[in-house]
């Protein structure tokens, strides 16, 4: 199964949240007392939370990163690692595990928060719609197109956070990593990583938008690889070195 685009990532999320008020709508109206309905509304006060986060999370990093990627100096620099990583020693949590994570998660960097709200968010959208279930709160005709759009959302949600492939695409830029595909691992324990930045071509989407259905078939074929190979040379011309795992 291929991973879902951001596009569709989104799409599947509003139909999650149109489906998530729908039933905290129907079940208020039944049982707004309920012990039930506080369970539920707790998750849904959280995914909204999560889903704020998020947003939050990506835009820090997406600065981040275009601050790097126009400055290789910064790239380089200890500084935009300390910003990227979380920057707690692991040596701690044999001593104190509790008092670790906690400070861990206080300092997470950019990159490690945004792949952490990435999981968590996941993880309190399958909580509710696994609790709505269970209360017999989804009704009948939903309950496909929940699990639908659940599936797509969550696909997505595991890859940013690192748990789906060895690499992910946020904004313009792909994050590549060896090893475990686990936030927990190559970024909270210094595992190798590069990250690039792959601005979309502009001459392939006019190509798109501006098909000719006269044209030959073949034509189109060899103009778009010869658009490729182009934006490839670029991609590599913008590509950008940087200690000893940030951009390459």
């Amino acid at each position: 199964m291929s991973l879902p685009t951001e596009s569709e990532f989104q799409t599947s999320l509003n139909n999650l949240t149109k489906e998530l008020h729908s039933i905290l709508t129907n079940f208020y109206e039944k049982e707004p007392d309920s012990e039930e309905f506080r369970n539920l509304l707790g998750y849904a006060l959280v995914i909204t939370s999560e889903t704020e986060t998020r947003e939050n999370d990506k835009q820090q990093l997406l600065n981040l990163l275009n601050q790097a990627q126009k400055d290789p100096k910064f790239a380089k620099s200890q500084e935009f690692m300390d910003k990227l990583l979380s920057r707690v020693s692991t040596n701690s949590i044999d001593d104190n595990q509790i008092n670790a994570f906690t400070a861990m998660a206080d300092n997470y960097g950019n990159l490690t928060s945004y792949q952490a709200t990435n999981s968590r968010l996941s993880y309190s959208l399958e909580s509710f719609f696994r609790l709505a279930e269970f209360f017999g709160a989804i009704p009948e005709s939903s309950k496909a197109k929940i699990q639908d759009s659940l599936q797509i959302t969550q696909r997505y949600l595991y890859n940013q956070s690192g748990n789906i492939d060895n690499s992910f695409k946020v904004g313009d830029y792909v994050i590549s990593f060896e090893g475990d595909p686990s936030f927990t691992d190559p970024f909270l324990y210094g595992g190798n990583f590069s990250i690039s930045y792959q601005k979309s071509d502009e001459l392939l989407t006019s190509l798109a938008s501006n098909f000719d259905s006269t044209q030959s078939f073949f034509d189109i074929l060899n103009k778009r690889e010869q658009l490729e190979k182009q934006n490839q040379e670029l991609h590599n011309k913008q590509s950008f070195n940087g200690i000893p795992n940030a951009f390459i």
